[in-house]
Formats: structure tokens, sequence, C-alpha cells
């Protein structure tokens, strides 16, 4: 079992960025790393004694550790250098433990963490668009899928407060760019969104985390401030990840 001794172990012996800035991002990381485990341990001790960890926690550690250790080949694809583990010690940082989950609390239709059986049913209807538009742009089906249930749960009638529209949740500049002229036709809607998801695939390297930071962020924000990745846009990310993650158990 990897204790919270042993972790502190293996992080300090982790190899230096080589930079100031890096190894101050990596002191971070690892302090509010131990800090996550920390309170998770205090949780479980509370809620349930001897429980493991709670999914959801056990989830966003695992995502948080994926981050940091893709930061250099991130780096290497946006040429600069993103502090990555800042956003790992964000999504840390801003989760604290959650108590026992009741049984009475269950997943409601907007939930993240909703299963994969509603995943399937919210789609259903939309799937042979999406499978037609993932094998033209050849983009994985059920990354598609993963942004539209982020987007908007398959909603094709949605629209956001800053005015995204449909499942894939378009901006008016962006399917104007696309020749989207109805973004809530499902059709229009989807194939624009995957063309240009597939469009961010390519720019970043196929590195899937960077795409869909720049669909959420948008490409100028990211790579002007790639070190001031929003909560929201984490959130989003953790997001999209942990239903892919769903839609292939």
């Amino acid at each position: 079992m990897l204790t919270i001794d042993k972790l502190s172990g293996l992080l300090n012996q982790t190899a230096p960025s080589g930079v100031a800035a890096g190894n101050a991002g990596n002191d971070h990381f690892q302090s509010t790393l131990l800090g996550f485990l920390q309170k998770t341990q205090s949780a479980v001790t509370e809620g349930e004694a001897n429980g493991p960890m709670d999914k959801d926690r056990l989830m966003l550690l695992s995502r948080a550790l994926q981050i940091q250790m893709n930061r250099h080949l991130i780096n290497s694809v946006l040429g600069g250098p993103w502090e990555t583990n800042a956003l790992a010690s964000m999504l840390l940082s801003e989760h604290p433990p959650a108590g026992p989950r009741l049984e009475s609390q269950t997943a409601s239709k907007n939930d993240p963490m909703s299963s994969n059986a509603d995943m399937s049913k919210n789609s259903s209807s939309f799937d042979p668009i999406i499978v037609r538009a993932a094998g033209d742009y050849g983009v994985d089906v059920n990354l598609i899928r993963s942004v539209i249930k982020a987007e908007s749960d398959f909603n094709p009638g949605a629209t956001s407060p800053k005015g995204a529209m449909g499942l894939m949740q378009l901006m008016p500049g962006t399917a104007r760019e696309l020749g989207v002229q109805n973004p809530y036709d499902p059709e229009e809607n989807v194939r624009g969104g995957v063309r240009y998801l597939k469009t961010l695939l390519d720019r970043y390297g196929g590195q899937v985390d960077c795409a869909l930071a720049a669909y959420n962020w948008g490409m100028g924000n990211l790579e002007r401030n790639p070190d001031r990745l929003p909560v929201e846009t984490a959130g989003y990310i953790d997001r999209v990840n942990r239903f892919y993650q769903e839609m292939k158990s």
C-alpha cells in the first residue's frame, strides 16, 4: 500500500526540473499533494474506519499525477514553460475531502459522475451523427461523446450564458468560421465541433488536454497565458477525461 510516508520519500527523490520556477512549482505541487492525501486519510478515518479512498478523490489524485508526469511533453508541444504542476496543484486544492456518501445521494442528470449507462442513453439518438463525424475527421468517437456530455449533456437546444450554442456549445464566431449556419441543428453542430476539435488536436500534436483547454478557454488565451489556466477550464478537462474513462469501461 502506498502510504503518505512512502509517497513523501518518492517525491523527495524526484529529479529537479533545472529551472528555479520549475523547482518552485514542483515544491508547491508536492506540498499540495501531501496535504491532499493527509486530508483524505483524515476524512476516511472519521467517516469509515479502514475504508477505501473515495472513488472520486482517487480519480482526482490519479488525474493530478498524470498531469504532473506529462508536463515535460506538454511543454515541448507548446514550446514554452507551461507549469502544469500548477494545474495539478489547483485540481487538488480546489477539491476538499468529502464525508461519507449517503445512500440517498444519487447522481442527477447533470451530475458529472453520472453513470456510463446514463451517457449511453443520452447519446443514443445522436450516435449516428457522432460516429459519422468521428470517421470523417479521425477523432475518437468516445472523446466526442465525452465533450458533448461535458458541454451540453446532449441537449441540442442548450445555450450558455456566454452565448455558446448546441450540443458542442459553439460560440457564434467559431460557428461562423466553421460554416455552421444553424448551430442548433445536431448534425451541423457536431460536424462543426468535431472539425474544430480535430484542428486543435493537430495543433497541439495530439495532446488531448491541450486541445480541451483550448476548446474551453480559447487558443489565444491558452497560448498567451498557459500558466494561468482558470479553475473552470481545469475542471472541464477533468470532467471530459472522467467521462472518457467511463465510456471506455
